[in-house]
């Protein structure tokens, strides 16, 4: 494992070269985004996707299904918000949520709309480290000095990259049950509706998840369950995949540090580096083979951006 994490530091340490290397011209902070829907996640079939380009900023609507299930409504919105706290990012965007829904409301869309307090709801992602288990001729050998006994300085900094790539990591989000009445088929029929809204910041978006049902063909206990399952499996799975500047970093060491703490400066602002550039899904430059893997078995829409869509960013 150890020789693993070691291997994961100097592949990370390459991914950012220093500014003086960087001398191509200064991208917009997203210039292309490729919102990437799986047709299959799990249970989940994919129905379709829509997006407007006159209207990008409303991002992409991703509609699944769950055979057996289809009277249940699956959608999520993907939009852009920019670079941010995430807890921030997540009370503004939640405002926002409550507003729409009070506006439709007042639209006539559906009517005796009630709106619980938002609780936490982060979805879990899976650890980015190597198989911890070694093959069982490796496990029987004796360990070397080094092994038995690791450099201190070193350790550190395998500790803060299993920190970044292991266990634990997850995208913030924020949950709210709903309750209306929604217009049936027949002159004044209105339906009881199970509905839950979900929040969720992830790759400098926010990936809204909106999930109703009638009340009548499902109870509320299987609805919050199903609600919930779908979240924790499709948001993992939907990627933002940003080109442009939002992944620049610009790593300073101190000249005046020893050897030990200026490799240890150098591996913590690497590993925030990495984290944010993660969490941004941010790319310099569109990696075609990539780019053909993420496109195989799945829907892919392309939102182009102008220099100044981002502003501040």
């Amino acid at each position: 494992m150890r020789g693993r994490c070691v291997a994961c530091l100097l592949v990370l340490s390459s991914a950012f070269a220093p500014a003086s290397a960087r001398d191509a011209p200064k991208q917009p902070f997203i210039a292309r985004t490729h919102v990437v829907a799986p047709l299959k996640v799990g249970d989940f079939v994919l129905e379709g996707t829509r997006y407007d380009p006159a209207n990008k900023l409303a991002g992409v609507a991703i509609r699944y299904f769950l055979p057996g299930q289809e009277e249940t409504r699956i959608d999520l919105f993907v939009y852009p918000h920019g670079r941010g706290d995430g807890e921030d990012a997540l009370d503004q965007g939640m405002r926002d949520f409550r507003a729409t829904l009070e506006a439709a409301e007042q639209a006539g869309y559906y009517r005796g709309l009630t709106v619980a307090d938002a609780v936490e709801f982060d979805v879990p992602l899976p650890s980015a480290l190597p198989d911890a288990a070694e093959p069982a001729e490796t496990a029987a050998e004796p360990p070397t000095a080094a092994t038995a006994d690791p450099d201190p300085a070193e350790a550190r900094r395998i500790a803060m990259l299993a920190e970044l790539l292991g266990e634990g990591r997850h995208v913030d989000g924020r949950m709210i049950e709903l309750a209306y009445d929604y217009p049936g088929q027949a002159e004044g029929e209105w339906l009881p509706m199970h509905s839950r809204g979900y929040l969720l910041y992830r790759h400098l978006y926010f990936f809204k998840g909106r999930i109703s049902a009638a009340g009548s063909r499902i109870d509320a206990a299987a609805f919050a369950a199903l609600a919930d399952r779908a979240m924790r499996d499709l948001v993992p799975a939907v990627q933002a995949y940003n080109i442009g500047s939002c992944g620049d970093t610009t790593i300073t060491i101190d000249s005046n540090l020893s050897g030990e703490d200026a490799a240890d400066m150098f591996m913590r602002q690497l590993v925030a580096a990495q984290t944010s550039s993660e969490a941004g899904n941010c790319h310099a430059e569109p990696d075609p083979a990539e780019l053909a893997a993420l496109a195989d078995g799945a829907e892919v829409v392309v939102i182009e951006y102008a220099p100044g869509d981002w502003g501040g960013n």
